[in-house]
């Protein structure tokens, strides 16, 4: 047997991405426990160090020693033929994803509504306008889980306690805050909690005028990640300016939309176009008006001249190209639909609604396991998507397995919207 098989076998290179993943954990911990507990910055330095000095002796260890059920032995002094290491390395592997789930619990966030203090109600599409673009702009960052807006809009105006909210969203982190706007003066406070120990990491108070409205939230947004100690592969991703009129009115329109009906849609079309009247540049507003044209008026040559204006404007914005392909797929050019719904989960991949989106195009092309796969990876993101497990309990259902499809009607009824 080679050295190499001979240092697999004996799970050396198993225990060294074990020792490596916990340790990593334990100096991400400490980096932040000692710091609460007023501890010097020495202490983190140490652990540090022993953490390196112990790095030889447990690959030495596992080259030397064989953990059996009567405890450790040496590998010399015993029988080859009794040897429990794959055994071992089944119960490494777990251990290793166990601590990974950990790890990246401590980098998932969810964006609660911020909650409207304005003396006028009406103001509430901007407090949940500020959330979401809050949400958007952070479920950029590919090294940050985050969680969609239906699940985390799903607990407005429950009187739950954020632990119990991130326990049900399965994040280790919450950010909420308020909004008080009073004609061109805005008070954003925000506040980023960890939800496990139910504490404060961070909290700020802007008082700005309505201009300063897109820089606040990318100020946040870089707050969070540096409160979250991510090191970012690329670039942080920043909000598109705009005229903060046009985008007070982009907010209202989209808010206004969303209800689903004949005068919802109306109105929402009379302020997205106000608001490009202000800034003909804004692809968002290009964008929404497409998504409209295609969902309310059934006009898809409307749709398809919004969209590309708007991939014009951003041809790299990913919900404008989801959008687009969106109106591929109405229009049967399944195949196309598909590619670019591919190509949004790719860059995208922690948006539920991407998956779901690609998933309904596999079920209608009859691809019924690519189907429940997306679909699941949908769930796995967002657990309480809506219609996804009604959705999945069809592919199921038209994919032979009907038991398993009858589960997945079974818990639509359950979730949360």
């Amino acid at each position: 047997m080679s050295f190499f098989a001979e240092l697999k076998r004996r799970n050396v290179f198993r225990v060294a991405a074990a020792y490596a993943v916990v340790v990593w954990l334990l100096i991400e911990v400490s980096d932040t426990a000692f710091l609460r507990l007023g501890l010097p910055e020495w202490t983190v330095i140490l652990v540090i160090a022993l953490s390196l000095l112990g790095f030889p002796v447990a690959l030495f260890s596992a080259w030397a020693y064989e953990l059996t059920p009567e405890g450790l032995k040496r590998e010399q002094d015993l029988d080859r033929s009794e040897s429990i290491t794959p055994h071992t390395a089944k119960k490494l592997d777990r251990a290793i994803m166990v601590v990974l789930a950990f790890a990246e619990d401590e980098r998932s966030i969810a964006v609660l509504p911020f909650v409207n203090m304005s003396d006028d109600p009406g103001n509430e599409y901007f407090s949940d306008g500020i959330s979401e673009e809050l949400l958007n702009l952070l479920a950029k960052i590919p090294e940050l889980r985050g969680i969609s807006r239906s699940s985390a809009f799903s607990f407005k105006g429950q009187n739950l306690e954020l632990t119990e909210i991130a326990k049900r969203l399965d994040v280790g982190h919450i950010l909420e805050g308020s909004v008080r706007k009073a004609g061109n003066q805005v008070r954003i406070t925000a506040q980023l909690i960890d939800a496990r120990s139910d504490t404060h990491l961070w909290s700020e108070t802007y008082d700005r005028e309505l201009d300063d409205i897109l820089a606040i939230q990318d100020e946040i947004s870089a707050t969070v990640v540096a409160q979250l100690k991510i090191t970012l592969l690329g670039e942080a991703p920043h909000v598109e300016q705009t005229d903060p009129e046009a985008y007070a009115l982009y907010l209202q329109g989209r808010h206004l939309g969303r209800l689903g009906t004949a005068e919802g849609y109306e109105q929402s079309i009379a302020l997205i176009e106000q608001a490009l009247a202000i800034d003909p540049e804004y692809a968002p507003a290009h964008s929404r008006l497409g998504w409209i044209a295609m969902a309310y008026d059934n006009d898809l040559a409307q749709a398809a001249r919004h969209f590309e204006r708007a991939l014009q404007l951003d041809p790299a914005d990913i919900n404008i190209i989801g959008n687009a392909a969106g109106l591929l797929f109405t229009l049967g050019r399944l195949d196309e639909a598909i590619a670019i719904f591919e190509y949004v989960a790719a860059r995208d991949p922690v948006n539920p609604v991407g998956h779901s989106n690609l998933a309904g195009s596999y079920r209608s092309t009859g691809r019924w396991d690519e189907a429940v796969a997306a679909y699941e990876t949908a769930l796995r993101l967002s657990p309480g998507h809506m219609g996804v497990h009604y959705f999945m309990g069809t592919a199921l259902l038209l994919n032979g397995e009907a038991e398993a499809a009858l589960e997945s009607f079974t818990r639509e009824g359950d979730e949360h919207y």
